[in-house]
């Protein structure tokens, strides 16, 4: 994740600003070290909540994560330019750029399998994990998997591409360009 954000990363740097990505682990993680982040924090840093929704996101983010079963998060301490979600989990991302997909797996590598919608948001997560493991299935690496193929795929997918299927991501480097500009 840390190099797909590089853009934002190098940015922050030229501007003399620390940059600091912090994976949490589970989701139940990751929402209580931001609470407490965020209720220890200097005035002068920005903490950013970036979890997969984990389902349609028909809310704003705050209240998605609010509403939904498995989470009930209280956000109000967070503004809504602090809280982010991969919609509906980070491999939405990756199946946003085939391009990428096929130069890492190479021969055997079935595109077709992938879903072809234009706003990769509104595609099932089970979709989305189904397909990619078809996509793959007959390559030399192997079908998908998380552990052993995530790291690399988000060093290569394109950024551009992302946000242009997954308007989330696109929030997201916005967010993130208007908090590195003021």
């Amino acid at each position: 994740m840390d190099h797909f954000l590089g853009p934002l990363k190098l940015a922050a740097r030229r501007r003399s600003l620390s940059w600091k990505l912090v994976p949490c682990g589970s989701r139940s993680e990751a929402y209580r070290r931001f609470r407490n982040a965020c209720e220890n924090a200097d005035p002068d840093e920005t903490r950013i909540l970036f979890v997969d929704s984990e389902a349609p996101v028909t809310l704003a983010p705050r209240a998605h994560l609010r509403e939904r079963a498995g989470d009930r998060w209280d956000l109000g301490f967070a503004s809504d330019d602090t809280v982010h979600l991969m919609v509906q989990l980070m491999e939405t991302w990756l199946v946003a750029d085939p391009d990428a997909l096929a130069d890492y797996y190479g021969r055997g590598f079935n595109a077709a399998r992938l879903p072809e919608r234009l706003d990769l948001e509104e595609e099932p997560k089970a979709s989305v994990e189904r397909s990619l493991e078809e996509a793959t299935r007959g390559t030399g690496k192997g079908a998908y998997r998380k552990i052993r193929h995530a790291s690399e795929l988000l060093n290569r997918i394109d950024q551009a591409r992302v946000k242009a299927r997954c308007r989330h991501c696109n929030r997201l480097f916005e967010t993130l360009d208007g908090i590195l500009e003021s």
